[in-house]
């Protein structure tokens, strides 16, 4: 989708550099997630006035998060909400939850008041993490897998939270999916 916005304007961008989704060693073809395979995208839209490079796959999400709050800037701008202009900071958003446990995990929570809303989730944090845990047993989330270590050192998830968690996520994906999608899906992995 940012590709296709940059070609829109390409006559403006010589080089776009994209920040890639996941490290070069977890490349893959996957029909479900085109963000696995971006150096061969990047690649085929191309045009002659217009060329991208993806950047950052040498190393993880969360070790980008890890420099990123070296960064003092990114404590009052940084912003990795798909649906608002801000970060909505909701447990729905994926990549709002993702990276307020990252930065949780990092002990860096608390810079980032200017950006995402902390007493939410403080006041929400098992929630959030039992979110983090179903994504990571159901889906086999990339992500949640990558600070596991770390968030759980510092907190402990109830059982009773775990469980609402895994059943919420299953209800949630029957709503979404034909239960031949599903199927297909786990056939895949």
């Amino acid at each position: 989708v940012n590709q296709c916005t940059i070609l829109s304007l390409q006559q403006l961008f010589k080089y776009y550099y994209c920040s890639s989704s996941y490290s070069f060693a977890d490349f893959k073809l996957n029909p479900y997630d085109v963000s696995n395979f971006e150096l061969f995208n990047l690649a085929v839209l191309e045009t002659n006035n217009t060329t991208f490079y993806s950047v950052g796959g040498e190393i993880t999400r969360y070790e980008k998060v890890k420099l990123l709050t070296r960064y003092e800037p990114s404590y009052k701008y940084l912003n990795v909400c798909n649906s608002y202009s801000y970060n909505c900071s909701k447990k729905t958003c994926v990549k709002c939850m993702r990276t307020i446990l990252e930065l949780d995990a990092l002990n860096m929570l608390d810079k980032y008041e200017k950006v995402f809303d902390i007493s939410m989730y403080k006041k929400h944090k098992m929630d959030y993490l039992a979110d983090m845990y179903a994504r990571k047993i159901l889906r086999h989330d990339h992500y949640a897998y990558e600070i596991w270590d770390d968030i759980t050192r510092k907190y402990h998830i109830p059982f009773h939270k775990k469980l609402y968690s895994i059943i919420h996520f299953i209800y949630s994906r029957v709503k979404m999916y034909s239960v031949n999608d599903i199927l297909i899906k786990l056939k895949n992995r």
